[in-house]
């Protein structure tokens, strides 16, 4: 099978693509996978309001390794994710290849499965995510990484190859008190999340040091499970990443999800919904995020990802 990369036109002056975006902001690529999707979709569907086939093509995933050394409370993998090996780097890019025919150039794509960052380094192949990174980019791709960021913060020798020789950019790093596995911060000593308020701190750190040793741009988003437990500390997380310029201008999403009935989730009752979110949104952010806020918080109906 001949790959996506090996079938790409050669680079052009970047000013003359600038300057053709600028009067094509819709690549004929991206619209005619638009048009398929639009086509394929049922007349029942062709609403005004469909967004599918209207204005974009959604995120892409893959389906990686899906080992994890961490064991959450609220966690959608199942008890067998870290028996699975690891896929190999064809399977991988086979992935990359089918999403970037769906979503056509410029697509969103998740590097997932369960921390790939973490069961690769784990396993002594960390070339190989180097090179799924690289791989990604090469067909048109954006990738970002999901991940609890622990492998990160203890070798960031690794989170340095992913940006220079990779060419990551974009990290969701996975930061909750439904956590169990971050080191220095036992499960049952954090009592809320503004006892968590230093790992993102350092997660801020390391992100700044990346930047300035390497004069690349890397940027966060947050990923955060939201339960009965932790949802009335939502406001104080937002006011914390709004407390700090630095912050806001690293961590550039806050995504909350609702926990979902999935995977290895231990408590399935009395769960958060989205509209209890979005109430602590408004209080969290209310008075001190205007049109100009940097990050963007978003109440979704899944687990978040890499738990």
């Amino acid at each position: 099978m001949v790959s996506l990369a090996e079938t790409q036109p050669p680079k052009k002056n970047r000013w003359r693509e600038r300057w053709h975006a600028f009067r094509n902001p819709i690549h004929e690529e991206k619209a005619r996978v638009l048009r398929e999707r639009w086509n394929a979709l049922p007349p029942s569907l062709q609403t005004p309001n469909q967004i599918s086939g209207r204005h974009l093509t959604h995120c892409g995933f893959t389906l990686g390794a899906s080992y994890c050394s961490f064991h959450c409370t609220h966690c959608y993998l199942p008890k067998n994710a870290n028996e699975i090996p690891i896929p190999s780097l064809a399977q991988v890019k086979e992935q990359i290849d089918a999403n970037r025919r769906f979503q056509g150039p410029g697509g969103g794509l998740q590097i997932t499965g369960g921390d790939v960052a973490d069961a690769y380094w784990k396993a002594g192949r960390p070339d190989e995510l180097v090179e799924i990174i690289q791989y990604a980019y090469s067909v048109g791709s954006i990738p970002m990484l999901m991940t609890h960021g622990q492998t990160l913060i203890e070798h960031p020798e690794f989170l340095e190859r992913l940006v220079v020789e990779g060419g990551l950019r974009q990290i969701s790093v996975h930061v909750d008190m439904t956590q169990a596995g971050r080191h220095g911060f036992p499960i049952g000593r954090v009592k809320c999340e503004a006892d968590l308020h230093p790992v993102r701190q350092a997660f801020t750190d390391l992100a700044l040091r990346i930047r300035a040793k390497t004069g690349f741009p890397l940027e966060y988003a947050l990923s955060f499970t939201v339960t009965r437990r932790n949802i009335d500390d939502v406001p104080e997380v937002i006011r914390w990443y709004l407390a700090d310029p630095q912050r806001s201008h690293v961590w550039r999403m806050l995504s909350f999800q609702p926990e979902a009935d999935t995977g290895r989730t231990i408590s399935r009752s009395g769960r958060s919904r989205p509209m209890m979110c979005g109430r602590r949104f408004v209080r969290g952010s209310a008075c001190r995020c205007g049109a100009m806020c940097r990050f963007l918080a978003i109440p979704t109906a899944t687990a978040g990802p890499r738990s």
